[in-house]
Parts: C-alpha cells; structure tokens; sequence
C-alpha cells in the first residue's frame, strides 16, 4: 500500500512538472501576427515628386518580445536643369523588441530594440554634354548616362515605437529610428558614388533620425493566456 500511494504521489509531482514545463513553452509560443504599412509612403506618393516608397510591417509576440520583419521599396529622383539622378531598389530589416506593455489586454505594445537593415539598389545620372564643355557652344548636344548597378547597402537601428488598439484588431502606431552610418559597396570604377539608399536616405556619412507612422491588423491564431495570468497574478 505504501509503494502504491509513493507511486501516486510521484505520477502526481511529474505530471506537474510536465504540465508547469509545458506552461512555460507555451510563453514562447507566439500569438498572432499583425501585418502594418508606412502610411508615410502613402503620404510621400501624394504630395512629393521625388520619393515614392513602401514599407511593410510584420511582428509576432514571443513572451515578452516582439521579432519583427519589414520589407520596403523606394524610388528617389532629383531633376534640375542639367542633371537627373535616379535611385531605385528594395530593403528589408530584421530585429528584436522588448516590449514593455507584454501584459496588455488588448495587446498593445511600447517597445525598444535593435534592427539590422539592408539595401540593394540602382542609381543612374543623366547630364548632357554642355556639362563636360562650354555651354556656349554650338555643338550637337548628347545625353551621357553613369551610374551603378546591384550595389549593397547595410546598417543597424534603435527603433523606439509605440502600438496601440484602434478599434477590433486594427493598430495604430509610430516608430522613432536612429540609423547608424552605413557602408556601401561602391562602384567598381569609382565614376558614380552612391547618393541615396532605399530605406536608410541621403547624407550617407553620417548617422540619421527618422519618424514612421503606421496602421497595422492583427492576425489572432492562439488565445495567449499568460496575459491572463499575469494580469491575475497583479490582482
């Protein structure tokens, strides 16, 4: 009798076990995923004539993080009078955020971390020859072309951002970015030197600000019952 209610009484304490072990994975396991978009590229389509960029947005919660993955496109011109440069390509970054607001019911989220990013693009300049000789002469004018093809770009971010519950599972929210400096590969021949990077800007020697406002939809597929236990634990 003795051996049978030791056996009990281990049987109870390993399922236990399994069950707080299991408890603990599921905190890892993630929730939802919620799909966001730059409403600043809506805004620059509208109103700018030199930029016209995308920007996508998708985080999903891992307990108390958030793993994140944007992906972008851009296209930047600047026309004078004599010269055209042209800069197209794509960019995405990878990062993780903590998020300081894990036990919000509505899921809400304010969040600091890291992103990598990195760019790969082609930038073109036109100019005629009245450029390269005297702009009095008379001579037939062409139009010569440089530029660079399939050039990389990478650099790392501090993104501070604030998300927040609207209304059903639509968020709003905005992003400040600090960009490091980044390296370029340049051209080849050294004739063109890169100007502007999709996803990171102009001013390529130093370090930049930037501000992204957003509207997201969150995907549900799993009810995350560790807010309730925290938010139960709190009371």
């Amino acid at each position: 009798m003795r051996l049978i209610l030791i056996s009990f009484i281990s049987a109870i304490t390993i399922c236990a076990g399994a069950i707080d072990g299991m408890a603990q994975i599921e905190r890892f396991i993630p929730s939802h995923v919620r799909i966001g978009y730059d409403l600043g590229g809506m805004a620059n389509t509208l109103l700018s004539d030199q930029l016209d960029y995308h920007d996508f947005i998708i985080d999903t919660d891992i307990n108390k993080f958030l793993l994140n993955v944007e992906y972008g496109n851009a296209t930047f011109q600047a026309n004078d009078l004599y010269v055209n440069y042209k800069s197209t390509g794509n960019y995405f970054r990878l990062g993780l955020d903590y998020n300081f607001m894990h036990d919000s019911k509505d899921f809400n989220a304010l969040f600091f971390g890291f992103r990598y990013a990195a760019s790969t693009f082609d930038e073109e300049v036109q100019y005629p020859s009245q450029n390269a000789i005297q702009m009095d002469t008379r001579w037939p004018v062409d139009t010569f072309n440089i530029g660079n093809n399939g050039v990389n770009a990478g650099w790392v971010e501090a993104n501070l951002g604030l998300r927040v519950r609207v209304w059903n599972n639509f968020y709003m929210g905005m992003i400040v970015r600090y960009k490091i400096k980044p390296w370029v590969n340049k051209s080849s021949d050294g004739t063109l030197a890169p100007f502007y990077v999709p996803g990171f800007g102009k001013d390529l020697n130093s370090d930049r600000w930037n501000l992204a406002y957003f509207i997201a939809y969150r995907i549900p597929f799993r009810k995350k019952k560790v807010y309730e236990e925290d938010i139960s634990n709190k009371e």
